[in-house]
């Protein structure tokens, strides 16, 4: 049984129609107890999700926030470090090393091909998918990719992905959900996923009302759909945007700026104006529109006529300059362009709140660092470097796992890679031999000499090791450290020693008789 509204739609759609009333049609329709999340959200998502993307699209500050999650979340270049669990798998570390860097290396040159072989649509790079992935995440709450298999020109691999829009999962034909079939969603015995309904486009598209069945995984164990979301309780089958809780705010924003900006237009209009008092009878006759514009039967006509001819006729002057004589009971007024006051306040906060709702400060959303000091601005990136970092392992870092194993997958059964010494069944290990660290944008420096010196004391105190510190600059350490061997014999060749080698490995970072401790 459902509830339906005068039109005959379910009431809970007629509701999400407006902003105002989603809370209210929300009560109406369960009533005031808990409610699951699904139960709660869903019903709200299709009008969130269309708002949030119109909102994100022409709004500078939303599209700003959503590209600050891309930029420090992936950055400009998305690398594997791989780093397997070689004393599980009863691996010699020395021998394994090798092995994963001859895996790095392959899997690069796979996955960061310009021609798009990792890529179903053959139009991104992994960076490029990673980035997407992270942007329709940050809109939706929520991501899907699919694992395809079908031969490709200029390369031996079969293996790509597919991202898929969150719109395009939905249960087929429009039918309600059951236990075992949730928004898109098959549920198995303690609602497991089993797989997900995709249309085979977007509801908007030409042939977006077909559907095809998506297994979660294969016979065998491959991986074939993955759904990027963080639940928040049990049997929660969907996301939500994380933009409903600022949406209503940021619209008002929009409206509060235009109506500031018309004002401020009108003003510019008007340098100048009379005011004046009218007899009664003029003005009921001007409202009412007793007369027809003729001054000889129209109050406000000859009214105003006789008005403009005073006022052409009275010409008075003082030292060359016109002085205007007003009529009894007229004031001129002088009218300044200006903005409103309380404008700028009122967009911060709305910013501030907009920019909790993201995860990062406010100045990273607003680029306005004027009335922060060093230390409110490192806290605030520090504070907003955890959340990054928790969204890369949520996000780009699960789904580019899934790539690489279903890479290395087709890799090792084509025969292209063998397995380490010791391992003989990949099916059995292939969490621990894909284990390892996504490197995307590094840490980002305020003040580069007063880190870089907290750097070095943590490596003295044996808090840290070079590998992570390299790894928080977004640097791989072999391959720095290769490097470094290139450059030191070069420079012994030519007569020269390396920058690292002249104070025995040690980074000075203070200059002399300068004091860097605050």
């Amino acid at each position: 049984m459902s509830i339906v509204d005068m039109n005959g739609k379910p009431f809970a759609m007629a509701a999400s129609a407006s902003a105002n009333n989603q809370s209210t049609a929300t009560t109406m329709l369960f009533g005031n107890g808990p409610l699951s999340i699904d139960r709660l959200l869903q019903p709200l998502a299709a009008n969130t999700h269309a708002r949030g993307d119109k909102l994100v699209t022409g709004h500078a500050y939303a599209r700003g926030g959503m590209q600050l999650h891309v930029d420090y979340i992936v950055g400009s270049h998305w690398r594997l470090q791989l780093k397997p669990d070689w004393a599980l798998l009863g691996v010699d570390p020395q021998v394994g090393r090798q092995w994963a860097k001859d895996i790095e290396r392959r899997f690069h040159d796979y996955a960061d091909d310009d021609r798009g072989f990792i890529d179903a649509e053959g139009k991104r790079t992994l960076t490029m998918m990673m980035r997407e992935l992270v942007l329709t995440h940050t809109r939706r709450n929520e991501g899907f990719m699919q694992s395809t298999w079908f031969s490709q020109q200029g390369t031996k691999n079969k293996t790509s992905f597919k991202l898929i829009s969150p719109d395009r999962i939905s249960n087929p034909h429009g039918k309600s959900n059951t236990d075992t079939c949730k928004y898109g969603v098959k549920l198995g015995d303690y609602g497991r996923v089993m797989g997900y309904w995709a249309r085979e486009r977007h509801p908007s598209e030409p042939g977006g009302h077909s559907w095809r069945y998506i297994e979660q995984y294969l016979p065998w164990g491959r991986r074939q759909m993955l759904h990027l979301f963080e639940p928040w309780e049990d049997g929660q089958t969907r996301a939500i945007s994380d933009l409903i809780s600022s949406l209503r705010r940021i619209e008002l924003l929009d409206k509060f700026q235009d109506a500031t900006l018309q004002n401020a237009i009108i003003n510019a209009f008007f340098a100048a104006t009379i005011e004046s008092e009218m007899d009664s009878e003029i003005m009921r006759a001007a409202v009412l529109g007793t007369g027809n514009g003729d001054s000889s039967v129209d109050p406000l006509a000859n009214y105003l006529g006789n008005t403009q001819a005073y006022h052409d006729g009275a010409d008075i002057r003082l030292n060359g300059m016109r002085v205007p004589h007003l009529l009894p009971n007229e004031k001129l007024n002088l009218h300044r362009s200006s903005a409103p006051g309380g404008m700028a306040e009122y967009e911060s906060s709305i910013l501030r709140y907009l920019a909790s709702n993201l995860g990062v400060s406010y100045e990273m959303l607003s680029r306005d660092y004027s009335k922060t000091n060093y230390s409110s601005a490192r806290a605030g990136i520090a504070q907003s470097f955890v959340f990054f970092s928790g969204r890369r392992a949520l996000v780009p870092a699960r789904a580019s796992k899934m790539m690489l194993t279903n890479w290395l997958e087709e890799e090792i059964n084509a025969g292209r890679v063998k397995l380490p010494p010791g391992i003989n069944n990949f099916y059995a290990c292939q969490n621990a031999l894909t284990r390892g660290k996504w490197l995307g944008t590094g840490k980002p420096n305020i003040d580069g000499l007063k880190e870089m010196k907290e750097a070095r004391e943590k490596l003295e105190l044996g808090l840290t090791t070079l590998e992570d510190e390299m790894a928080a600059l977004s640097k791989d350490y072999d391959e720095v450290v290769e490097q470094q061997d290139i450059e030191d014999f070069d420079m012994k060749a030519r007569g020269r020693t390396a920058p690292w080698n002249t104070s025995k490995g040690k980074v000075t970072t203070e200059a002399p008789g300068v004091n860097t401790h605050e």
